[in-house]
């Protein structure tokens, strides 16, 4: 399981909320309770896919690069220029023959060989790196160079692959939810791909969010944690200076200088 931590032991986002403890008079437990839910959905906002309609189709657009769902069973044809390795898979109207390398070619696949075909195209973010469906001009057939399995196999797969969408923000869920925070229904239903510890009432004062989905690794959860962390610290200290610029704007209308009053 790839587990990605996430406590408040970033300098910056620590500092910061001295900072707020101290103007806005809270004790640390306080201000972290305060801090929890917007820290969490900063996380989640900040995890892609922005919205789950991007993600589904992203899911539909990258199997569509290196899968082909055939309907009807291929019949034999007379081509044989290519050889005994390729098969032809149907001619379209135009005339085009249409083929396949026979290796590729998987009407009896299961959800475990699309699995390991689309692992074998995927980045580390999980994007398929084929950006188009490739073909080939080999002889007289187009090529297909893709895994060809049956239409409802493949249709299926994809289905299966987008109920995943979600479940890298899902990461940070509980969370977020734990001190109330609102989670979309396409997220909260991944949040068991991570989990929450909140330590406020041991001596430490804590708060972890532990993302364990299969998006968080090679460090890209970790980079998502950082720029949340720092985000929230920038909206801080943003919302401290409205607080003290407010009043002293109440204080210069009542005719009293808040730099000489005590703390």
């Amino acid at each position: 399981m790839n587990t990605v931590q996430v406590t408040s032991n970033v300098a910056e986002w620590q500092n910061s909320m001295l900072e707020y403890i101290k103007a806005f008079r809270l004790n640390r437990k306080e201000a972290m309770q305060k801090e929890g839910a917007a820290l969490g959905r900063t996380l989640i906002k900040l995890t892609p896919p922005r919205t789950k309609k991007q993600g589904v189709d992203r899911v539909e657009r990258d199997l569509s690069h290196i899968l082909f769902g055939l309907k009807k069973k291929p019949k034999p044809h007379p081509v044989t220029s290519l050889g005994p390795d390729y098969l032809v898979l149907f001619k379209e109207p135009s005339g085009r023959l249409v083929g396949v390398a026979k290796r590729d070619y998987q009407p009896d696949a299961t959800p475990t060989d699309l699995a390991a075909w689309h692992a074998r195209w995927r980045d580390r973010r999980g994007r398929v790196t084929r950006k188009t469906l490739k073909l080939t001009q080999t002889g007289p057939i187009t090529v297909v160079d893709a895994l060809v399995t049956k239409a409802a196999t493949a249709e299926q797969y994809v289905r299966e692959r987008q109920l995943m969408v979600g479940q890298a923000r899902g990461g940070w869920a509980s969370g977020t939810a734990h001190f109330g925070g609102q989670v979309a229904a396409w997220v909260q239903r991944h949040s068991g791909a991570g989990s929450f510890v909140d330590g406020l009432d041991t001596p430490q004062e804590f708060l972890q969010f532990n993302n364990a989905s299969a998006w968080a690794k090679d460090g890209e959860s970790a980079r998502i944690a950082e720029n949340a962390l720092a985000s929230r610290a920038e909206t801080i200290r943003n919302k401290i200076e409205a607080a003290d610029e407010k009043a002293q704007t109440t204080a210069f209308k009542s005719g009293r200088n808040l730099t000489h009053l005590p703390l």
